[in-house]
């Protein structure tokens, strides 16, 4: 049961940490967008 349990967070916290990895890259990826937005203006 116990070990079901952790690999349960495992799982959970893993897709966690890829959504936040995308999250992360989505917003440099902005970012980025964004300055090259004001260097053409």
């Amino acid at each position: 049961m116990r070990l079901m349990r952790n690999d349960f967070w495992v799982i959970l916290y893993t897709r966690m940490e890829r959504r936040l990895t995308y999250l992360f890259l989505w917003k440099s990826f902005n970012l980025m967008l964004q300055e090259e937005h004001f260097i053409t203006v």
